[in-house]
């Protein structure tokens, strides 16, 4: 009996014994990550992991295997402080909580950095350091150009390797287009970059950071979709934070040339405020006079953020310009000759507010109104003429247009002369709504994005035209003359709105379910009402170049050119993508279907017209980002886009009779065209050589591409234009550019080329007059520069030299050798003296040849030069005396292509000058740090 309870006993007391043992396993946690070097990506082994309680108790650890792996278990359901270190590396401190449900939690992948890093970049940015690559974003450091006095931020972007543009609103790094200027993170005057390009002192500036931005819809959801755009990031020194600061200046030169500007900053962490203000008229491209105002602002709270801009802008411009086209034909071309002057007078005024409101830490609300007003006046002047031939191969003749009596008779075919003027308003408002939700479980989100908007124009214009027709006898002999004036009214409407909706949906750690559909629709309306007195009327009333804008009562209704359109476009996106997030690569690989319905009506004298077409397009989407370190990156991505039809092409008959030469007609069976583009970059930094590298290579093809189908009249020399689709239009670029320094580290190395093709497809004048066959143009554009820069505590100085092949060909039996060369060589540098004085110049040549005008053949020499002194305390005040292009050599030229033309445009430039300038700089209220 006593052995039974014994047992019993002994049994019952293994039980108890034996819950608690369970019991207390249920209640272990375990924690497991993994260790990287955050420069190389590479994973850490031998890594010390500690983990301590909330009261600083150290409790156990462990250390990273071969894999840099970890895994700490044995740990109760509460908080601890985490410490990984290793020898050579920065110690990193987390937080984690095991209170939940789950037995292991995984670590996001941890990164320590080299605890020599700082100190490294510290000594190098000492000795001048031009670029890194850090992760993704190549940062430019502005203090290693030195720029004269009162340079701005333009002058700044020309000196940095990769960066080039055509003008203020295209700006490309390293191949990819710049879309907006961010100051310390936050917008700056919106899309608009010339604010900050011309207006901006670039003394204000620390760093310039590059990087593909993630959309807005990204970061509110807090998942990677894919889209990117191409920022500029500046980052404000550190001597004008947390004060005012501004500058004011003033010049006059030869010429009546003159500058009024004035701006004043606020900078801070989470705030800034701009407002600027320029007059003056020293553009160089023609006789140009710009007023500005502009005001932005940005405020960042716990719950609110609010930005906004405000601009006013006005601007004349006088500019001569001529040009020589040659067309496209299967046997023989036909040449024009043009010249033109003409005169423009705008003013807009925009406003643009940004307000994000969080009310709690899940859910984003953004509203973004809109609005914006355009007025501009016009007028134009040309001359024109048409030849069967190549002018310039008749003996004796180097200026066509100035040479009519030698080619009357030979190769003329008529004599183009044309006034116009006009004036147009324009009116817009838009709005924006977006509301992001972020649910528990991380990685789940939607958001709804509403947008809507309303624009107005109202364009009235007049012209007078005459056209000698040298092939066409008149009834009472001598060359056929025709006149005529018209007269336009077009008012024009448009409305629309969208939708858009995307949710997501974690399917695992590091994987994301994007699901997203957007429909959009647009109404456009225009009506037109045309007047005209032609032939004889026009001789009967004694209208001519002088008084035509006079005659409006006496002109008849124009049945023929006076309608009503109305264009609805409805547009349906629907994606489905998955998103993949490691620590070494990042992917984004989906699906697009789109839908696209056009209906169009169309109302004239004694007809109506309605169609209606439909398309349905789909392509796959990726982005893909591998980060071999944080200093080596490799990038590809495809994506594509639909763009609708102008609804003025659709209509079936001839738009626009106002000049008789070249009449273009519509094409109601137009479709949507379809673009699919294709890009790969490749990114590295070399800490050790400060040596960087930057591919970019990008392909583009379009299907339903909108080209034209011409007819030639070899008679009059009228030339018909209908838009057509067509397939196989595609451009393909290519960038490189290598810069480092030499073994002196005073020289810098710099290797920078641009390759680009473009092919143009179309249908030009076959062998009959009313025949057209499909003509292919292909054009290569080679740019290559090499520049070697030399900077100590005194000097800085720099020599390049360039080149740009042009090698076009096109199918057409008529086309020839139009092969175009340029060869650019620069060198400038600047000086700074111990009392303030700099000094610095810079010198161009431009030399090219193969351009048909012979003007345009030519050596252009460009000379500037800049001398200043600073004074008063601190030498916020500033003199200079600048002179301008001072060997009057400057000009503009350029070749442009299509699917049935080439055409080279020379403009007037404004020449020497010579300006002097006084301006001051001021800071208030700066803190002491």
């Amino acid at each position: 009996m006593k052995r039974t309870l014994l047992i019993l006993f002994q049994t019952l007391l293994f039980s108890v014994y034996a819950g608690s043992v369970w019991a207390q396993n249920a209640d272990e946690r375990f924690l497991r990550g993994k260790v990287y070097d955050a420069d190389r990506l590479d994973p850490l082994p031998g890594a010390t992991v500690q983990v301590y309680d909330s009261l600083g108790t150290f409790l156990g650890g462990g250390v990273t295997n071969e894999e840099g792996v970890f895994r700490v278990g044995k740990l109760l359901p509460q908080r601890y402080n985490l410490k990984i270190s290793f020898m050579g590396y920065k110690q990193q401190s987390l937080r984690v909580d095991l209170s939940g449900k789950r037995k292991e939690l995984r670590l996001k992948d941890i990164l320590l950095h080299e605890a020599v890093y700082e100190m490294d970049e510290a000594q190098i940015t000492a000795q001048g350091r031009e670029l890194v690559l850090r992760d993704d974003t190549l940062v430019y450091y502005a203090d290693y150009y030195r720029l004269p006095p009162g340079a701005r931020m333009a002058e700044l972007l020309r000196r940095m390797p990769g960066v080039y543009g055509s003008d203020d609103q295209d700006v490309r790094v390293n191949g990819k287009k710049v879309a907006r200027i961010l100051i310390n993170g936050k917008e700056f005057f919106g899309d608009d970059l010339s604010m900050a390009l011309k207006y901006l002192p670039a003394e204000l500036i620390k760093e310039l950071k590059v990087y593909d931005k993630k959309s807005d819809e990204s970061e509110w959801m807090g998942v990677d979709d894919g889209s990117r755009e191409t920022v500029i990031d500046l980052t404000v020194a550190d001597d004008f934070q947390n004060s005012w600061v501004g500058e004011v200046e003033a010049a006059y030169g030869s010429s009546n040339r003159y500058i009024g500007k004035a701006s004043v900053n606020n900078f801070q962490d989470k705030r800034y405020t701009t407002l600027m203000a320029q007059a003056g008229n020293d553009s160089q491209m023609g006789d140009e006079n710009n007023q500005n105002v502009g005001w932005s602002f940005n405020r960042s709270g716990k719950k609110l953020d609010l930005g906004g801009n405000l601009s006013y802008n006005r601007n004349e411009m006088k500019q001569d310009m001529a040009s020589s086209m040659e067309s496209f034909e299967n046997t023989t071309a036909a040449f024009t000759e043009t010249m033109s002057r003409m005169y423009n007078r705008n003013q807009n005024l925009h406003a643009g507010l940004n307000v994000e409101w969080r009310p709690d830490s899940m859910t984003v609300i953004r509203v973004a109104p809109m609005v914006s007003w355009t007025n501009g006046w016009n007028t134009q002047e040309s001359f024109s003429a048409s030849f069967s031939s190549d002018p310039y191969r008749v003996p004796g003749v180097e200026h066509p247009l100035e040479q009519m009596d030698l080619l009357t008779d030979t190769v003329a075919v008529n004599a183009n002369r044309g006034l116009n003027g006009g004036e147009n308003n324009f009116w817009s408002a838009q709005m924006s709504l977006n509301v992001t939700r972020r649910f528990a479980k991380k990685g789940r989100s939607l958001m709804l994005g509403i947008n809507g908007g309303y624009t107005r124009s109202d364009n009235n214009r007049d012209e007078f035209r005459q056209i000698d027709y040298y092939r066409l006898s008149a009834i009472a002999g001598g060359d056929s003359v025709y006149h005529q004036v018209q007269y336009d009214k077009t008012p024009n409407t448009n409305t629309n709105w969208g939708s858009r909706l995307t949710y997501s949906e974690p399917l695992g750690r590091d994987l994301t379910l994007l699901l997203t559909y957007q429909v959009s629709l647009r109404r456009q309306e225009d009506r037109r009402e045309v007047a005209s007195i032609q032939d004889p009327r026009v001789l009967a009333l004694g209208v001519n170049h002088t008084n035509y804008s006079d005659f409006y009562q006496d002109a008849l209704p124009d049945t023929l050119q006076s309608r009503n359109t109305c264009n609805d476009y409805l547009e349906q996106r629907g994606e489905i993508g998955l998103n993949l997030n490691k620590t070494k690569y990042q992917l984004n690989a989906g699906l697009l279907l789109n839908s696209q319905l056009n209906r169009f009506t169309y109302q004239t004298s004694g007809r109506n017209f309605e169609a209606e077409n439909s398309t349905i397009n789909w392509a796959p989407q990726l982005n893909f980002y591998y980060h071999l370190t944080s200093r080596e990156q490799i990038n590809c991505s495809y994506y594509a886009m639909a763009r609708p039809v102008d609804a003025q092409k659709l209509i079936p008959d001839t738009l626009d009779f106002s000049n008789p030469l070249n009449l273009e007609l519509g094409n109601p069976d137009l479709k949507p065209s379809f673009t699919h583009m294709i890009s790969m970059g490749y990114n590295r930094f070399t800490e050790e050589t400060m040596r960087s590298y930057n591919v970019h290579v990008s392909y583009m093809v379009t299907q339903n591409s909108l080209s034209s189908q011409s007819t030639y009249d070899t008679q009059t020399g009228r030339r018909t234009m209908i838009p057509v689709n067509v397939d196989g239009n595609m451009n393909g670029t290519a960038d490189f550019m290598m810069n480092a320094p030499l073994k002196n580290k005073k020289f810098t190395f710099l290797l920078q080329t641009n390759v680009n093709y473009m092919r143009y497809v179309g249908f030009v004048v076959g062998e009959g007059a009313e025949q057209t066959v499909r003509n292919v143009t292909n054009q290569v554009t080679f740019r290559p520069t090499l520049r070697l820069s030399y900077r100590d505590d005194l000097w800085d100085c720099f020599v390049s030299v360039g080149g740009n092949y042009d090698h076009s060909r096109s199918t057409a039996l008529s086309a020839g050798n139009m092969d175009t060369y340029g060869l650019e060589t620069r060198c400038g540098g600047m000086v700074q003296m111990p009392w303030g004085m700099d000094f610095s110049t810079d010198f161009t040549l431009n030399a090219r040849w193969g351009f048909s005008f012979q003007d345009m053949n030519n050596n252009e020499w460009i000379w500037n030069m800049q001398l200043s002194q600073g004074f008063l305390k601190g030498r916020k005040a500033r003199v200079a005396l600048k002179v301008y292009d001072l060997l009057n050599g400057r000009n503009y030229v350029s070749r442009s292509f299509s699917s049935s033309m080439r055409s080279d445009v020379h403009y007037e430039a404004f020449g020497r000058y010579v300006m002097l300038h006084l301006s001051y700089n001021f800071s208030l209220f700066r803190k002491k740090k």
